[in-house]
């Protein structure tokens, strides 16, 4: 989970303007979307979902035990597009990134 809170680890992009930040974050994301992990994660993400939402209609969990097994998905999810991000963005101000 310490993926998601090392945001400024790449080397220079503290420095850059705000402006800059904004264009480098837009194209990260731009390539993350269009990349083959991402649809696999996705994929991944859907199969979760839909598990997650199965096992609470057939238990007939109700309040925080429903709302459990879906948002487990996030604890999996969010480092890795935070990692995935980092690397981005390493890539594009040139750097090598050894995430």
């Amino acid at each position: 989970m310490c993926d998601v809170f090392r945001h400024r680890d790449v080397p220079g992009y503290c420095q850059l303007p705000w402006l800059t930040r904004c264009r480098v974050n837009v194209q990260a994301l731009l390539a993350l979307l269009c990349s083959r992990p991402f649809v696999r994660v996705v994929l991944w993400l859907a199969a979760w979902l839909l598990g997650s939402y199965v096992l609470v209609w057939t238990h007939d969990l109700g309040g925080p035990a429903a709302a459990i097994p879906p948002l487990l998905a996030l604890v999996w999810v969010l480092p890795w597009m935070a990692r995935a991000r980092r690397a981005e963005i390493a890539r594009l101000l040139g750097y090598r990134w050894p995430g």
